[in-house]
């Protein structure tokens, strides 16, 4: 149904990881079907589970927001986000994730506005390939890190868009540079969350 949450289910008979939106055919994300182009609004695989997130079987989805919080996920495919070029939002809150291949987020650099990655461990994440992937989503408005680790906040002065940024929760000294002093945020930021840190 268009414009209303669609929600999946584990099911071991549809495909091998047991993934289908309901209302959708059951048969939709199997191999022989798996290039079709699904029109949902919202995906919502939230507290299944899960421990990877497959990028084979969530091809072509027409999706705006994605939501796969609350799960055991310590793995992202490469591949998750090929063919959701109208994906806007992104929610993967409440899992493990220490690590992100490089490359994940490029089909939607273009779009991406909401970016939740809170409470997950990416602080292990190496720092630069971090603030990298980051500063390739140029439309990025609202982007969530409470409860990662993080010590050293990474430069994200070229998030242009970036207006409301959650940094709670983490061991953060300051949001400045330790070198140069400079401040790691850009201008346009309006929501800064700072609270329970160092």
């Amino acid at each position: 149904e268009n414009g209303k949450p669609i929600t999946c289910n584990k099911n071991k008979n549809t495909t091998k990881y047991g993934l289908f939106p309901q209302r959708v055919p059951n048969n939709i994300l199997t191999k022989d079907n798996r290039t079709k182009t699904i029109p949902v609004v919202y995906l919502i695989m939230s507290g299944m589970g899960l421990k990877t997130l497959p990028g084979d079987q969530l091809t072509n989805l027409n999706i705006n927001a994605f939501y796969i919080n609350n799960n055991s996920i310590n793995k992202i495919d490469e591949n998750v986000f090929r063919g959701m070029a109208g994906l806007d939002l992104f929610n993967i809150n409440d899992n493990s994730i220490s690590d992100i291949p490089r490359n994940t987020f490029k089909p939607i650099v273009n779009r991406l506005i909401y970016l939740a990655l809170s409470h997950n461990q990416l602080s292990k994440m190496n720092p630069n390939k971090f603030r990298d992937m980051l500063n390739e989503l140029v439309k990025l408005r609202m982007l969530y890190l409470i409860d990662n680790g993080f010590t050293q906040l990474p430069n994200l002065n070229s998030l242009k868009t970036l207006e409301e940024i959650e940094l709670s929760e983490n061991e953060l000294e300051s949001i400045r540079d330790a070198k140069t002093g400079e401040i790691l945020l850009p201008a346009k930021v309006i929501d800064l969350q700072l609270r329970n840190n160092r």
